[in-house]
C-alpha cells in the first residue's frame, strides 16, 4: 500500500505588513509604562526586544538616577531627604561592543563645602567616603537607591566601577534593568492576588448587620504594599545567600522581631529578643542571634531610603 503524505503545512501571510524597527522605536519611546515595556513588550520577539532595548538607551535611560548614601555606619534610624549623597544621573552609552554599558555622572547633595577644618566636606573627602561605601556594601544594606520614573528599589547593580575622579560610574544597564523590573514584577503580580483576595472578600453577600456588630474598615493595598515589598526583599536576599544556610536562617528569622511587642520590656524582665527557633542553648544556631539583629537593622535602613526617595520623587512630579 503506498505510503500515504501529510499534507504540507499551510504557511500563514500575514494580514498587515510588519512596522519597521524606526516606527516601534519611536512607539516604544512614548510609553509611560517602562515596567510592562520592559517586561512583556520586550519578550515578544528578538525584534521588539531590540526596538525595546534601542528606545530604553535612546529615550528612557535619562530617567534613571541612582543615589549613593554617604553614612559611614548603619545606627538603623530614619534618614531624612537632606543626608549627605552623591546623586547620578545618565550621560551616555557604550559604543560598539560596550553598547551594553552605561556611563552615568553627578553631583555631591548635601551640606556646604567648609575648608580648613578636621571634618570638612571636601571632595577628597566625599570621594573617599562614596569609594568605600561601594566596596564594602552588601546585598542587604546596598547604600544605594535606583529610581527609574516613579519607581524606586536598590537592586543589585551588575558591574558597578566607580571613577576616582569627580563624581562618575559606569555599569551594565540592561543587566541593572532585568534585576530592577524582575522585583518590579513580582510587586503587581501579587498586588493582583491582593486584590484578587480582598475583592472577592467584598463581593461576598453581607450578613444581616445587629447592633453588637462593630464595622470593620476594609483593608487598603497602600497599608498592606510596605510589607509585600519587604517580603520580596527578603526573597532576593534568600536567593543570593542561598548557599549560607546560617544567613537563611537569619532572613526567616527577621519575621519574630515583627511579632515581638518590646512594649513588654522592662528592667526587671529585660528579655531585648524574641524566641527565636533554633536558636536556643544547644541548638544549630545558638549564637547567630546578632546577624538577625544586624540583618534587621539593614532591613529598616534599607527600607525607609526606598520609602524617603519615593516621597522626593513624587514630590518633584508633583503626585
Amino acid at each position: 500500500m503506498p505510503r500515504v503524505k501529510p499534507p504540507s503545512e499551510i504557511l500563514r501571510e500575514p494580514l498587515c505588513p510588519s512596522l519597521p524597527p524606526e516606527i516601534w522605536i519611536n512607539i516604544f519611546s512614548h510609553c509611560h509604562d517602562l515596567s510592562h515595556l520592559w517586561n512583556t513588550c520586550r519578550r515578544v520577539s528578538p525584534t521588539l526586544k531590540a526596538c525595546a532595548e534601542r528606545a530604553f538607551g535612546a529615550f528612557h535611560l535619562k530617567h534613571v538616577k541612582i543615589e549613593f548614601q554617604l553614612d559611614k555606619w548603619n545606627l538603623g534610624g530614619k534618614r531624612g531627604p537632606h543626608e549627605p549623597a552623591i546623586m547620578l544621573e545618565f550621560e551616555r552609552l557604550g559604543k560598539g561592543k560596550e553598547d551594553s554599558v552605561a556611563w552615568f555622572s553627578g553631583h555631591f547633595r548635601g551640606h556646604k563645602f567648609v575648608k580648613g577644618f578636621k571634618n570638612d566636606k571636601t571632595e577628597e573627602v566625599i570621594m573617599k567616603r562614596w569609594l568605600e561605601n561601594v566596596k564594602n556594601r552588601k546585598p542587604e544594606l546596598p547604600n544605594y537607591t535606583i529610581s527609574v520614573g516613579s519607581m524606586v528599589n536598590d537592586t543589585h547593580i551588575p558591574s558597578l566601577i566607580v571613577g576616582s575622579e569627580g563624581y562618575k560610574a559606569q555599569l551594565e544597564w540592561r543587566e541593572m534593568l532585568d534585576l530592577f523590573f524582575r522585583e518590579r514584577a513580582r510587586l503587581e503580580e501579587l498586588k493582583a492576588a491582593w486584590q484578587d483576595r480582598h475583592s472577592s472578600g467584598r463581593d461576598a453577600p453581607k450578613a444581616k448587620k445587629s447592633k453588637s456588630v462593630s464595622v470593620e474598615i476594609a483593608p487598603s493595598w497602600q497599608d498592606a504594599e510596605g510589607d509585600v515589598r519587604r517580603d520580596i526583599r527578603r526573597m532576593r536576599l534568600k536567593e543570593h545567600y542561598h548557599a549560607d544556610a546560617e544567613m537563611v536562617w537569619a532572613i526567616d528569622s527577621l519575621q519574630y522581631f515583627e511579632k515581638a511587642d518590646s512594649s513588654k520590656w522592662s528592667s526587671t524582665s529585660p528579655q531585648m529578643l524574641p524566641h527565636l527557633p533554633g536558636a536556643g542553648l544547644g541548638e544549630r544556631w545558638f549564637g547567630s542571634t546578632n546577624i538577625v539583629q544586624e540583618l534587621y537593622l539593614d532591613e529598616c535602613s534599607s527600607m525607609n531610603r526606598i520609602d524617603t526617595q519615593m516621597r522626593i520623587v513624587c514630590k518633584e512630579k508633583g503626585d
